[in-house]
């Protein structure tokens, strides 16, 4: 899938990352999967992904810390963070975007 654009799923949910991944591979996205925290920022790093769709409860490292870790790095800062939990408190962590879950028409909607 050359020249696709790439995006990250950190879940630690295998069902919400089928979800997503199914969703996102039928609309021509290359997809890339992370369980945790610490899997999630070695794939932004290896992978470097145009979009990152971070869960805040993981295993190993929250969303949160990933989020700041990452918006705290020239690297990959440029990179944008979705976080698909709205009914938490967003000002925790520095993600750009939120995306409520059914996922479907806000993904429609991503442009980049």
């Amino acid at each position: 899938m050359s020249g696709a654009r790439k995006i990250l799923i950190a879940d630690d949910s295998p069902v919400v990352s089928k979800m997503l991944s199914m969703v996102l591979r039928g609309a021509g996205y290359e997809v890339v999967l992370a369980t945790d925290g610490i899997e999630a920022t070695q794939a932004v790093y290896n992978e470097m992904p145009d979009l990152v769709v971070l869960d805040i409860f993981m295993p190993r490292m929250n969303g949160y810390q990933v989020c700041r870790l990452l918006k705290h790095d020239p690297a990959v800062a440029h990179i944008p963070v979705t976080q698909p939990w709205i009914s938490i408190l967003t000002t925790r962590a520095p993600a750009r975007h939120l995306l409520a879950r059914p996922a479907r028409p806000a993904l429609a909607a991503w442009s980049g």
